[in-house]
């Protein structure tokens, strides 16, 4: 008893609780500060063993000395109407480091931990950058994002940014909390990787979006079999984090031959990321390989059949025939092992629409892709159930699924070409300049972006606008820096809305001058600049060059123009176009409940504002 009484006696029992709370602060300033200036996760734990290790020194001096108004002196020499004081001392310095720890845990609790700024908890997962000396496993990096934003997909609670989106961060350094705000989420998935032999190094650590507060950290250093497990984890860890409700276990990944996943993931990446011609024949290669390993593993399948499209698309007839075949095996292979998954029923729609089936049989497989899909993966899916409603005219539904993908990935072009036809088709042509608009946002920007941007504002009544856009000079640079081309059409048709008869029409005789000019394209410059004769003139011509199916595809806004002319539709129904009757077909994907909420809201201000008027 005497021991415990000179504890209480010379205050070490309060020194420690004063250094534990000191060093709790400690911690927590130095996780919010280390990240901001470029250090890894491990530099957290040094601080951690650094503070562990200070407590020993704390303990003697606080055994060996006292704390007096004079400074620190040694317990022998402290008069007897001294002591006592360093109690009330250390008792307000306890008390300062609770009050200070029940607040951090308040705004924690109830303020940080809130959802987006967009009203819902929400995640991005960006690429691990590669910290090899040959950065040779860039793969590696993108493709544990691209896993682990699957994983987390999964919760119904959490929204999650595509990889479409979150790829725009892969090269470089990121600046954490401006990433977020530009993707408007409450939270950032962050770190790096390096792998030396068959070991692997994952570092990462999660960030609040909000004050760029780190709220976990870890380093994993495991053979390169244990990766699932590590992915695993690092959902796990993410979930508890984030305080979301499950209702069942974490999710967790499917397990196959690590070396199988790394062919995998290396194939996948060439396919979906660098997307080159050279990427695709080296993609199909590792993906055969992974698929001879792993026969069962559908999204290498999946993705194996894609690259092997994208490989022969484009080849000989005889080519083009043999990868149809081997794509025809993959998907049968697929649907044997998961008939309802995305996977199996995407390709079933692909290959139904290829073959001419019927659209009710084509929509089937759609419906069947989009219930079937339970990760980042079914927005493509939900993109083409998009064009698919708004061409049954159910355009409110069609929108709103569409603006729900580009919530959650906003860097997807499909998606924003997609919205901005629909809205096209409405009429709602500046709001369809303005989505593909937001693309230069996330990308360089191509010839083909440049033309449909300079299309959708001439149609949208902005003639200056789309000029800049067909006529870029200088103001806008490709992907290598340099000046993109003038698109000699789309700086004709812009001349004309602009009243620029002489400049129009010297535009127009040097493009009739180029033999590689096509007569459609013609037909579309005739047509808006309203010679109605002329454009029929080469509309017909067209028709005698590739056959009466193209005048499938003349129905743009360029032809807006003469579609009041009654040469219009006999013109189409000559050559077999006809309006769809779509009234029996029935189409009925899932939709997310906040696309279900958005389309009765948006019913529901029609109908008021219908009563009012």
């Amino acid at each position: 008893m005497l021991l415990f009484d000179e504890i209480r006696r010379r205050n070490v029992h309060r020194v420690v609780l004063a250094y534990v709370a000191g060093a709790w602060l400690t911690l927590q300033v130095a996780e919010t500060l280390l990240p901001a200036f470029g250090f890894e996760p491990e530099a957290l734990r040094v601080v951690l063993i650094a503070l562990a290790i200070g407590l020993v020194p704390a303990l003697i001096l606080s055994w060996k000395f006292e704390w007096t108004p004079a400074g620190l002196v040694r317990d022998a020499n402290v008069p007897t109407a001294e002591r006592g004081k360093s109690s009330r001392t250390l008792d307000r310095a306890i008390t300062l480091f609770l009050v200070i720890a029940v607040a951090y845990f308040a705004v924690d609790k109830f303020i940080l931990s809130g959802p987006s700024l967009s009203g819902q908890k929400s995640i991005a997962v960006l690429p691990l950058r590669d910290l090899g000396d040959e950065a040779s496993q860039t793969f590696l990096g993108s493709g544990i994002a691209v896993e682990l934003s699957n994983l987390l997909a999964t919760i119904p609670e959490l929204l999650v940014i595509g990889s479409a989106t979150t790829e725009t961060f892969a090269a470089g350094s990121v600046d954490v909390g401006a990433a977020a705000r530009k993707m408007d989420v409450s939270h950032v998935l962050t770190g790096s990787v390096r792998r030396v032999d068959d070991r692997v190094r994952v570092a990462v650590r999660l960030v609040d979006a909000y004050e760029d507060v780190q709220l976990w950290s870890e380093v994993y250093e495991r053979k390169l079999d244990d990766i699932f497990a590590i992915q695993d984890d690092i959902a796990a860890r993410v979930v508890g984090q984030l305080r979301l409700q499950l209702s069942d276990t974490p999710p967790t990944s499917e397990q196959i031959i690590p070396e199988a996943y790394e062919l995998y993931l290396r194939g996948h990446h060439l396919s979906h990321v660098v997307r080159t011609p050279e990427a695709f024949i080296e993609a199909v290669g590792l993906l055969e390989r992974a698929v001879e390993l792993e026969p069962a593993y559908v999204p290498a399948l999946w993705s194996r059949a894609r690259s092997i499209g994208n490989r022969d698309g484009d080849s000989d007839p005889v080519t083009r025939e043999a990868a149809d075949k081997r794509i025809r095996a993959l998907v049968d292979r697929m649907v044997e092992l998961a008939p309802d998954s995305s996977y199996s029923n995407g390709w079933l729609w692909y290959l139904a629409q290829k073959d001419g089936e019927d659209l009710q049989t084509q929509l089937n497989y759609l419906e069947r892709a989009v219930a079937g899909g339970n990760d980042a993966n079914v927005h493509i899916q939900q993109i083409f159930a998009g064009r698919a409603l708004a061409r049954l005219g159910r355009t409110d539904e069609a929108v709103a699924l569409l603006e729900y993908v580009l919530k959650r990935d906003p860097a997807n072009g499909i998606g924003a070409y997609n919205i901005a036809f629909i809205l096209r088709q409405e009429g709602r042509h500046r709001e369809a300049a303005e989505w593909l608009e937001n693309l230069l946002d996330w990308h360089e920007p191509s010839a083909s972006m440049l033309w449909s941007l300079g299309v959708a504002w001439l149609v949208a009544g902005e003639p200056e606008k789309a000029l800049s856009y067909f006529d870029p000079g200088a103001s806008l640079a490709g992907s290598d820096g340099a000046a993109l081309p003038t698109n000699k059409m789309g700086r004709a048709l812009a001349l004309h809305s602009l009243g620029r008869r002489e400049q129009f029409a010297a535009a127009l005789e040097a493009i009739k001058a180029d033999p590689t000019v096509d007569v459609e394209s013609l037909a579309r410059i005739h047509a808006w600049s309203g010679q109605n004769d002329i454009a029929f003139e080469y509309l017909e011509r067209m028709v005698q060059q590739r056959g009466p199916g193209s005048a499938a595809s003349v129905d743009t806004d360029l032809y807006e123009p003469i579609k009041s002319d009654p040469r219009w539709q006999h013109f189409l129904e000559r050559n077999g176009v006809a309006d769809e009757d779509l009234s029996d077909i029935e189409f009925n994907p899932p939709l997310p409940p906040e696309v279900v909420t958005k389309v009765e809201r948006m019913r529901a201000e029609r109908a008021r504002a219908k009563e009012r008027s």
